[in-house]
C-alpha cells in the first residue's frame, strides 16, 4: 500500500469546496516528489478489533515566483514540504479526520530536511536561507449518506505555539456544509445546497504590533505563493469569503447558481484603524464584492463539454 510518484498534479488538501486553508488549485501547479500510504484498514492484533482508515502523503516541491516580483535571479525558487495525515474511525461512520502542515524554505537541497516536522525544524527564524514558514491545519469531515448532508471544518494556523497567552494569534478557519436534494427520480436530476463560510482576518492583538497575514512571512518574501498566487485559499488571506449556492445535476451536465460576498482587506482596515479617530459611517473603509453568478457545464457528446 506504499505509493511514490512525480509529476505536477495539483493537491486539494480537506473537503473544503472553494477555499481551503492550505492547499488548492489557485495557484498553477509545480514539480513535484511524494510518497505516500493508501487508505488502509486497521485491525486490532490477535484480537482483529477493526480500528478504521489510515492514509498519508508526505511531498517536495519547487515553487517559483512571478516574474513581475523583482529581477534578482538568486531568490527565484522556493522549496515547499507537505505532510497530510486522514483517520477514518470504525466506529464513527462517515467522520474523517485529517491534520495537515506545510513548510516553506528558501531553494537549498541543504533544506530537505525540513521535510520532517522536528522540532528543530520549526519556528526558525532567519534570513539568510535558514528561516522557515510552517502553517498547520486541523480537518474534520462528516458525512451522512442516507440524508445526503455533509459538514466540514478546516482550522489553520501559521507559526508559534497555540498555547501562548493568545491563542487565536494565528488561527484561520473554513466552514461548510452540502445537503443534497432529490428533484426528480424519473428524469435523475439532483440538487445540491452548498454554504462555505472562510475568515482568515488577523487576530485582534496583531493590530497592536505590526501588519500580518496568514499568507506572509517575513523569511518568505514572495509569500504563500506559486507565481504570485496563491497557493491555498483562491480568495486570499485577511478577509472574509462567504459562499452560498445550489447546484443542479442532470444526466447532460449541471448548473450552479450562487451568491458570493468577499471582504478582501480587512486586516489593513484594521490596522489602519489603531490609534485613530473616524467620522461618519465606519464601515465605508472595507471593500466588500458581492458576485451573483450562474455556472452551467453541458455535455454535447460523450467526449465534448461546454461551460459557461
Amino acid at each position: 500500500n506504499l505509493t511514490t510518484g512525480i509529476g505536477t498534479q495539483t493537491i486539494w488538501l480537506g473537503p473544503a469546496w472553494l477555499n481551503p486553508v492550505l492547499h488548492s488549485n489557485n495557484a498553477p501547479s509545480y514539480p513535484k516528489v511524494d510518497f505516500g500510504l493508501r487508505k488502509t484498514e486497521i485491525h486490532m492484533p490477535f484480537v482483529g478489533w477493526d480500528l478504521g482508515s489510515i492514509e498519508g502523503r508526505i511531498w517536495t516541491g519547487y515553487l517559483t515566483e512571478s516574474d513581475y516580483f523583482d529581477e534578482d535571479l538568486s531568490n527565484d525558487h522556493n522549496m515547499i514540504h507537505g505532510l497530510s495525515m486522514s483517520y477514518a474511525p470504525s466506529f464513527i461512520p462517515g467522520l474523517t479526520l485529517t491534520a495537515n502542515r506545510i513548510c516553506l524554505v528558501k531553494w537549498n537541497l541543504s533544506n530537505i530536511k525540513y521535510v520532517i516536522p522536528l522540532k528543530q525544524n520549526t519556528y526558525v527564524g532567519d534570513t539568510t536561507g535558514k528561516g522557515e514558514d510552517n502553517k498547520f491545519s486541523l480537518v474534520a469531515d462528516w458525512i451522512f449518506p442516507s440524508v445526503g448532508f455533509e459538514g466540514y471544518g478546516e482550522i489553520g494556523y501559521d507559526d508559534g505555539d497555540p498555547y501562548r497567552f493568545y491563542p487565536e494569534r494565528t488561527l484561520v478557519y473554513t466552514v461548510g456544509a452540502k445537503k443534497t436534494l432529490p428533484i426528480s427520480k424519473k428524469h435523475n436530476m439532483n440538487g445540491e445546497l452548498i454554504f462555505e463560510w472562510s475568515n482568515t482576518e488577523m487576530s485582534q492583538d496583531f493590530q497592536f504590533q505590526y501588519p500580518y497575514s496568514f499568507g506572509m512571512h517575513y523569511q518568505i518574501t514572495q509569500g504563500y505563493t506559486n507565481r504570485g498566487q496563491w497557493i491555498g485559499s483562491g480568495a486570499g488571506y485577511g478577509g472574509i469569503s462567504i459562499f452560498t449556492g445550489f447546484k443542479m445535476y442532470y444526466p447532460r451536465g449541471s448548473f450552479l447558481l450562487f451568491w458570493r460576498n468577499h471582504n478582501t482587506d480587512n486586516n489593513y482596515v484594521y490596522c489602519q484603524g489603531i490609534l485613530t479617530t473616524t467620522t461618519g459611517d465606519e464601515r465605508s473603509g472595507f471593500r466588500s464584492i458581492r458576485s451573483y453568478g450562474f455556472v452551467t457545464d453541458f455535455y454535447l457528446t460523450r467526449n465534448m463539454l461546454l461551460s459557461g
